[in-house]
């Protein structure tokens, strides 16, 4: 099955009837902008455009995932094969609250159950692993950045008006993270290098950071405590234990810290 819509739409589906296979069409290709080649198995899907959603994307795919009212649940295999690549291109590519310019995302199956996601943009570079099991992120997430931008300037300057920063909650079901970013700049600011290790709790609403560690030009910060994702208190609390540098000289010490990095609204003092 082969189709078009003008000339930066196109949909290839291949079905082999006759053999056993977990879904209607053994492989496929959908391209906006571009036209991926059709793999050995599974779907492959290809955006050039200037922006990207994903939450809108997710929107779509779940309204034609529903069945409409008073419809009998439909038995047999699925009709798309699962997806095995995606590509997607954008001059901005807004993912999970954050606006990402000049950005490419790749995402890849090296192995059955297993996902390696590549990422670069203006301000961020890395890679991405995970396990896969029922459609679902199956243990850690391990990343890598050479460069990792949360916010910017703008989203600095414009929290106290209300205006929208990043969220990272989106009901994204992660089980544990490890995240390590050479160099992490938030709010425009450049923070050093970052090393993070969280597991979730209360589905998702709550973080335990077992390890947090910040090492920047004249600052180095150990913690562990909680990043709380929904309610009053939403934001990060830690405990912390600090050295920097300032017109005494060298000092240490430990505190309580919030750090309001996917806090959405009024920022709180």
């Amino acid at each position: 099955l082969a189709a078009s819509l003008g000339a930066n739409v196109s949909v290839e589906l291949l079905h082999m009837p006759g053999r056993k296979i977990p879904a209607y069409f053994r492989a496929g290709a959908i391209g906006i902008g571009r036209k991926p080649q059709v793999p050995a198995q599974g779907l492959a899907v290809a955006a050039d455009y200037p922006l990207i959603d994903a939450r809108a994307w997710d929107e779509v795919v779940d309204e034609f995932s529903t069945p409409l009212p008073h419809t009998p649940a439909r038995k047999g295999p699925p009709v798309l094969p699962e997806l095995q690549q995606l590509d997607l291109r954008a001059d901005t590519l807004r993912l999970r609250g954050l606006d990402l310019k000049q950005a490419t995302f790749t995402a890849r199956r090296p192995a059955p159950m297993q996902w390696r996601a590549e990422i670069q943009s203006a301000g961020t570079a890395g890679t991405i692993f995970w396990r896969e099991a029922q459609g679902k992120i199956d243990g850690q997430v391990d990343a890598r950045f050479s460069r990792l931008a949360l916010g910017s300037t703008q989203d600095d300057d414009s929290a106290g008006q209300g205006h929208e920063t990043p969220d990272l909650n989106d009901h994204l079901e992660i089980p544990a993270v490890n995240l390590q970013a050479d160099h992490f700049n938030l709010y425009g600011h450049e923070m050093g290098r970052l090393s993070l290790i969280g597991v979730s709790e209360s589905r998702g609403r709550l973080w335990r950071l077992e390890k947090l560690s910040l090492d920047g030009a004249s600052t180095k910060l150990r913690g562990s405590g909680s990043w709380r994702l929904q309610g009053p208190d939403r934001g990060s609390l830690c405990e912390a234990g600090g050295q920097g540098e300032g017109g005494g000289g060298s000092h240490e010490a430990r505190a309580r810290v919030r750090l309001e990095v996917a806090a959405r609204g009024a920022r709180r003092p």
